[in-house]
């Protein structure tokens, strides 16, 4: 497929076309057979919010405690979270500045 150049919204710098799948195992699959891995941020932190949500577990719901470990419970929450905003905007990045057309 062509993209017309009217289609393009800034200067291309190249004549770099490269075809992106994303699926699940990988985050990205090229059409020259070149990967980029898919973080698995949820996975490697899950032992530490697996001990904090046990911890909570173990409290009287609505005490002082449980409300301590709720806060540290959605700070995980929230750092997985940016961790994967942060994979994402990187590579998102580095995609749109190495090729002139992308292709999904």
């Amino acid at each position: 497929m062509r993209v017309s150049e009217d289609a393009c919204a800034r200067a291309r710098t190249g004549e770099d076309h490269r075809g992106v799948d994303f699926g699940l195992t990988d985050w990205a699959t090229f059409d020259n057979g070149e990967t980029i891995d898919n973080p698995r941020f949820v996975r490697n932190e899950m032992p530490h919010m697996a001990d904090l949500q046990r911890q909570q577990a173990r409290k009287k719901r609505g005490s002082i405690r449980y409300q301590r470990l709720s806060k540290h419970v959605a700070k995980m929450h929230a750092r997985i979270g940016h961790l994967l905003l942060e994979f994402l905007h990187n590579k998102k990045t580095l995609l749109v500045n190495s090729f002139a057309i992308i292709a999904t």
